[in-house]
């Protein structure tokens, strides 16, 4: 993070990521891919997958914190539709004139505890506040940082230090990377004596499976911008294709489609574009 804002010209980032932006578009929309694999016979999960892209990507720009309750609004419509279906017997306030440090840290907050599975969940989240909300940067940064969180061997979420090394330096990277993942722990050492109880009652599956596709249709509407600013011409639009079919055979890992796009990306801009 601290070579791209200081030495990015020099170290040609812009032609590096030329290549790998797309790449990393192909990884999230593969992952979008697996995560939606488990409901696609589900015609409940299905039409909630589609209630969330369509009001996420509708009215993204008209609500300031859409994420918390449409997660919440998707949980209970897959809980009443199963509580109907098997006839059982029986906001988010929005963030005001506080710190840039402040705001980073709350938001950091907030996106740990939404966080699950390979972190993929809480771009929507982090898309919205970071780039639409406040203007601390633009798309193409946001997937730049993506991209770097990426290539860390660490998981993904690792991008919220090149989210908080932009905003306020050393401080706020630190200050994301902690908040990001301090709800992780409490909810550990909370969980823990209550994960066999829990683990067996239908209702909570059943909301869990609504949120979960609401994340899915979430996803895929933040993606639609990001793309925009990653896949421009043939080249990067090839990269991204690529890239996603060979996501697809689960024959290559991400780090090395992710290199290698980095290399052709450089290699392109170097010697190929006039």
């Amino acid at each position: 993070t601290y070579l791209y804002f200081h030495f990015g010209t020099l170290l040609s980032f812009e032609k590096i990521f030329y290549g790998i932006g797309p790449i990393v578009i192909a990884i999230i929309a593969d992952s979008v891919l697996r995560m939606s694999h488990p409901y696609r016979k589900n015609l409940k999960a299905l039409l909630i997958i589609f209630l969330s892209f369509g009001l996420s990507f509708g009215w993204m720009h008209y609500w300031s914190s859409y994420e918390l309750p449409l997660i919440f609004l998707c949980g209970i419509i897959s809980l009443l539709w199963e509580i109907l279906r098997s006839q059982l017997r029986m906001t988010h306030s929005k963030f005001y004139d506080l710190s840039p440090l402040i705001l980073l840290t709350l938001l950091c907050l907030k996106a740990g505890t939404l966080m699950f599975g390979g972190g993929f969940a809480i771009i929507p989240l982090l898309e919205h506040h970071l780039v639409t909300v406040h203007s601390w940067m633009s798309h193409k940064e946001f997937l730049d940082g993506l991209t770097i969180g990426l290539i860390t061997p660490g998981p993904f979420m690792t991008s919220v230090v090149f989210y908080g090394y932009k905003i306020k330096g050393f401080l706020g990277a630190f200050s994301a990377l902690s908040a990001v993942f301090l709800p992780s722990f409490l909810f550990i050492f909370i969980a823990i004596p209550f994960m066999k109880k829990f683990k067996n009652l239908k209702f909570i599956r059943w909301f869990v499976d609504g949120a979960i596709a609401s994340i899915i249709g979430g996803i895929v509407a933040m993606l639609m911008p990001l793309a925009t600013s990653s896949l421009k011409d043939f080249v990067t639009i090839s990269f991204f294709a690529i890239g996603f079919l060979l996501l697809l055979s689960q024959k290559i890992p991400s780090w090395a489609l992710i290199l290698s796009g980095g290399i052709l990306g450089l290699g392109y801009q170097t010697f190929l574009k006039f």
